[in-house]
């Protein structure tokens, strides 16, 4: 046991040890032969019984004797190692049933069950600044990003092993970074999203301290817009469709402001047509209103400035309103 510490478990006088019955608690001895520490034995040890002098390990029963130069293994086994029946038949802490014990330390085998491993995971992963959905047409702007993310159990983490990656291309942008929360990654390129719910993905990855890979997902999803609002004027044209307000949602809500006669919506013309019901007056009860829109189809640029067909419902009240009214719209 070369650096190991022994304790001695003898009555009797140790050849080449001063010489007295007993071992005192603050003598040590040390073998440079085999770099074995005698340390801190004294009389309320009993002697291992395998001849005079042994030394036993402490909570083991590998035994060693002095041989006058040094200590000999003479015999026992080591309890500190599984010995038993193998593998594990049911579940215990974190240690799985069918998992091989043969020859593995008690101590490890304790550690095992009761400290589970935690293997460490993304709870967050963003770029500065970039939303989760763009317009149909719109791009991820090139150069510099910041990447940010957050891993749990952190300490399981493998140092230099964090990769980002364009998954959507097939490349990695950076590797080899330590797990620091951030990185500046450059892209190299704009990437333009050019279909309804286009998707780019970017992937982190991380190695844990069992070489173990996991990762996560950030994706940036391209959605059509869907414009709405009152105007003094119907809406003819892309322009004029593109000055109302915007949104990704498929239920929105219009305000027309007292002495207003427009109200109108547009959305892209690959969704069937409304209903009376799309439309509700709020404050007429939530009386059905859709059958009052009149519906036209024309092309309205995207964010890129590519042309597409769009659905445009205007209704023209013949009065209006005595006060502000809201149209609750819900698009098919």
């Amino acid at each position: 046991m070369p650096g190991g510490i022994l304790r001695l478990l003898t009555d009797q006088v140790v050849p080449d040890i001063p010489s007295r019955n007993k071992i005192a608690v603050d003598w040590n001895v040390f073998n440079a032969g085999q770099g074995v520490v005698v340390e801190n034995a004294y009389k309320d040890f009993p002697s291992s019984g395998l001849g005079d002098p042994t030394v036993d390990t402490l909570g083991a029963s590998a035994y060693y004797k002095w041989d006058g130069s040094v200590f000999k293994r003479v015999g026992g086994n080591d309890p500190a190692r599984y010995s038993g029946a193998s593998p594990s038949t049911i579940a215990l802490g974190g240690i799985p049933a069918g998992t091989d014990l043969t020859n593995r330390t008690i101590s490890n085998i304790i550690e095992q069950a009761v400290v589970v491993y935690l293997q460490p995971a993304f709870s967050a992963f963003a770029i500065v600044g970039q939303p989760p959905f763009i317009e149909v047409g719109d791009s991820i702007l090139g150069g510099d990003k910041n990447f940010t993310w957050v891993a749990t159990n952190s300490n399981n983490v493998k140092p230099g092993s964090i990769i980002i990656r364009d998954d959507s291309a097939g490349t990695d942008l950076v590797s080899g970074l330590n797990n620091d929360g951030n990185a500046v990654v450059n892209l190299p390129n704009p990437i333009q999203l050019n279909e309804g719910n286009a998707e780019q993905v970017f992937r982190i990855y991380l190695q844990d301290i069992h070489d173990q890979l996991v990762s996560s997902y950030l994706v940036v999803i391209a959605l059509y817009n869907r414009f709405f609002g009152s105007s003094l004027t119907p809406p003819n044209d892309s322009a004029s469709v593109r000055a109302m307000n915007s949104t990704f949602e498929n239920n929105f809500s219009i305000t027309i402001p007292q002495g207003r006669l427009v109200a109108a919506f547009a959305y892209e013309a690959t969704r069937p047509d409304i209903s009376d019901s799309s439309v509700k007056y709020v404050e007429g009860f939530n009386a059905n209103v859709g059958n009052t829109f009149v519906k036209t189809v024309l092309n309205v640029n995207d964010a890129g400035g590519t042309t597409r067909s769009y659905k445009l419902y205007v209704a023209t009240l013949g009065a209006p309103y005595p006060s502000t009214a809201t149209y609750n719209v819900t698009v098919p």
